[in-house]
């Protein structure tokens, strides 16, 4: 049984080491290792992911450490010196060594020595090569005995730390001893912890129930696939986090993937395929198709004893790509997903049905979002019973009902949403979800929908490749509709647990070949929202025409813009606002839009028009294209068009 202790009821969040600028920092001297061993080291640790300072050959010409390297160490995790049999004939070294000790005694860092060519003793006590080279620091360098001295103490101080041995740890072998340092160094970071939710409540008897299925006690060394079922916004996801963190040092990797059926449609299967092989063989692959990644998975993964976590998979199609017979003996599988059929059709061992939260860790949760404390206020007992009735025991509404009442007026507000609530038609889960929507600013409610129907599930590359969506571009967007604080309606967003923002350097996501001095000092927003409450906003969209699409604010879905682009004529009483296509398309003309009167935003990707476009709804604000082609264009065409 797993120990859950770090799952604490009153704990905001899971303990997540707080990230500097450089992972790792290595320390050396350049004539004796810099194009061999060291340089083996720094690619390696960079091809798993890691930040490694390595300092050039033109620092180390003078003595003075400067302002920029101090800053390099000190913003640095964990610190490598590695001594080798001329380490200390460069004060450059040993002033660096000194500083990184200093460092380590007054900050969170690690440091782990390597002796590379040397022996420990000779560090320690300073014999051997070392001994030659303290003696001509006495004798040739105007160094006083008392800094000297100084250099003396600490490499004995760092000496006694644990740390790898060319000789005892790889009996000599550099590329083994490299592997190790980077395994050590990874679990040594271990980056790998994943948050849960700021309140798990619940969380630790399903964890325990679980466990028990995975049958990670057992003497066996078969291969075990769970699949981990239910309704959205139950918190499977939340479940597969905890008891990722909770066994993944019980294997000799792990890899968790995040959003499978989101991702899949965002950056294809092959892209996940590489995620994985990156995550357990801690070095990237590329891959020329599914096949391709299918026979390297199997060739590549078959000795090793693995967890892996497929999250929110909804078909078969992606198990084929992600999830073979190439894993090793002992391995275990999760996979989360709201259809049970998947995880029928596939076989798997296990199915755990995910339940909703008993009546008292749904009141628990409740209180927690609506009070910030574990029980009701006194007073409002009764009411908070009600509220929490009617949410059947389902987390994502206790979390986003209880967020929006938090520091609301007990007295009116309250019980108006207990009416509503107890009034819900027979779709309990979206009534209860869109309480929290009515109750948002006109403006709020507009930015809401355009998120939910046109900007969620954004691809990466939308962002890097033609700065679409920066953060400018939004602000600009809103603000062209009336929306006078685009900042403070987003946040209220997020305050009320109905988006997640997430803001990106450029720069950190493009690849390596690009060149990124365009890009310095500009950022972009990417924004999530639980599946159930995007549908919540794409339903209430719907709901505005159940049957005639250009009765509808919004069109996205490919049917409806298919039928509104192939149509010979359309209505000018049109209730189009916005509309967004990501697919590749043909059209003869674009001049069919023209009579969409209250269109005022139109995002196209991949669009072919073959005639002059002579008309274009006058209302329209903004018009997005990219890698579009737009032949015989009329210059007199009057509209703003943004370029990216």
């Amino acid at each position: 049984m797993g120990d859950f202790s770090h799952y604490n009821r009153r704990a905001s969040q899971l303990p997540i080491r707080d990230r500097k600028k450089y992972d790792v920092f290595l320390s050396f001297r350049g004539p004796d290792v810099r194009k061999t061993f060291a340089d083996h080291l720094y690619q390696s640790l960079s091809i798993a992911g890691l930040n490694v300072f390595i300092d050039s050959e033109k620092l180390e010409k003078g003595e003075v450490i400067g302002m920029s390297l101090q800053q390099a160490i000190q913003n640095s995790t964990i610190y490598i010196p590695i001594f080798s049999p001329d380490y200390a004939t460069s004060v450059w070294c040993l002033r660096e060594v000194s500083l990184m000790w200093q460092m380590k005694s007054t900050n969170a860092h690690i440091m782990i020595p390597l002796f590379y060519n040397v022996e420990p003793s000779h560090v320690r006590h300073g014999g051997g090569p070392y001994a030659e080279a303290f003696n001509k620091h006495c004798t040739q360098g105007p160094y006083r005995p008392e800094v000297i001295k100084g250099w003396k103490d600490v490499l004995r101080e760092v000496s006694y730390l644990s740390g790898w041995s060319l000789v005892e740890t790889s009996s000599g072998y550099e590329g083994k001893l490299v592997n190790q340092v980077v395994k050590d160094v990874l679990q040594t970071l271990d980056f790998g912890m994943l948050e849960v939710a700021q309140h798990p409540v619940g969380l630790i008897p399903r964890c325990e129930e679980v466990l028990q299925l995975l049958r990670l006690g057992e003497e066996t060394s078969d291969r075990l696939t769970l699949g981990i079922w239910g309704m959205g916004g139950l918190g499977k996801t939340n479940l597969s986090k905890a008891l990722y963190n909770e066994i993944r040092h019980l294997f000799e990797t792990s890899s968790f993937v995040s959003n499978v059926k989101l991702e899949e449609s965002r950056k294809g299967p092959i892209k996940l395929q590489q995620q994985i092989l990156k995550d357990l063989l801690k070095t990237k692959i590329k891959l020329n198709d599914i096949d391709h990644g299918n026979t390297v998975m199997r060739t590549r993964l078959a000795s090793l004893k693995a967890l892996v976590v497929l999250d929110d998979v909804d078909n078969e199609r992606q198990l084929d790509a992600l999830m073979g017979d190439w894993f090793g003996k002992g391995s275990k599988i999760i996979i989360t997903t709201r259809d049970k059929r998947v995880l029928e059709v596939r076989q798997v061992d296990v199915i755990y049905p995910m339940r909703g939260l008993e009546h008292a860790e749904a009141l628990e949760l409740f209180s927690w979002h609506a009070f910030r404390r574990e029980h009701p206020e006194k007073g409002f007992e009764n009411m908070t019973e009600r509220i929490v009735k009617t949410c059947s025991g389902l987390p994502l509404s206790l979390r986003i009902i209880g967020t929006d009442l938090y520091n609301r007026d007990k007295t009116r507000y309250w019980p108006e949403v207990l009416h509503k609530l107890e009034n819900v038609g027979h779709d309990v889960a979206f009534e209860t979800l869109k309480i929290s929507y009515d109750n948002l600013a006109p403006v709020e409610q507009h930015i809401f929908l355009d998120i939910a129907c046109f900007f969620v599930e954004s691809k990466s590359s939308d962002f890097i490749e033609n700065r679409a969506f920066s953060t400018d571009f939004y602000v600009r967007f809103w603000s062209a509709f009336g929306c006078e604080s685009v900042f403070t309606s987003l946040k209220t967003l997020e305050e009320k647990a109905l988006l997640v923002i997430h803001e990106h350097r450029y720069i950190e996501a493009l690849d390596d070949d690009v060149d990124k001095d365009d890009y310095r000092g500009q950022y972009f927003w990417e924004f999530s929202m639980h599946d159930q409450i995007r549908d919540m906003g794409r339903r209430i969209v719907r709901e505005e025409s159940w049957n005639d699409s250009t009765k509808r604010s919004r069109v996205w879905w490919e049917e409806n813009i298919r039928t509104l682009m192939t149509a010979t004529t359309i209505q000018e009483n049109s209730n189009i606002e916005g509309l967004v296509w990501r697919k590749r398309m043909e059209l003869q003309h674009l001049d069919t839009l023209a009579p969409l009167q209250k269109l005022d935003f139109l995002l196209w990707w991949e669009l072919q028009v073959q005639t002059q476009i002579k008309r274009l709804p006058t209302n329209l604000k903004y018009l997005v294209l990219s890698e579009c082609q737009l032949k015989n264009y009329d210059p007199q065409v009057s509209y703003s068009l943004l370029k990216f």
